[in-house]
């Protein structure tokens, strides 16, 4: 969402947080992020009633992996 982070005794970055409204944990949340598991993870919305979006700010020590992914913005759907 920026491109600061936020400084201090726990450093953090500012995110857009994109989750299923039906959030329950999953087995598959524990799995890594690696092409091999994608077959298992869990299927994605396929509409915009079927998904939350909020700001957030995240700590880097949560931080498991920075990808290349880039959410298109699409009127009425994220």
């Amino acid at each position: 969402m920026r491109e600061t982070t936020f400084k201090g005794m726990n450093p953090s970055i500012q995110v857009l947080e994109i989750t299923p409204t039906a959030d329950k944990s999953q087995p598959s949340d524990l799995m890594p992020n690696l092409p091999v598991f994608r077959r298992y993870f869990t299927e994605l919305p396929q509409s915009a009633a079927e998904i939350s979006v909020k700001q957030t700010t995240i700590p880097f020590t949560d931080i498991e992996c920075v990808t290349k992914t880039v959410v298109k913005v699409i009127d009425g759907f994220v």
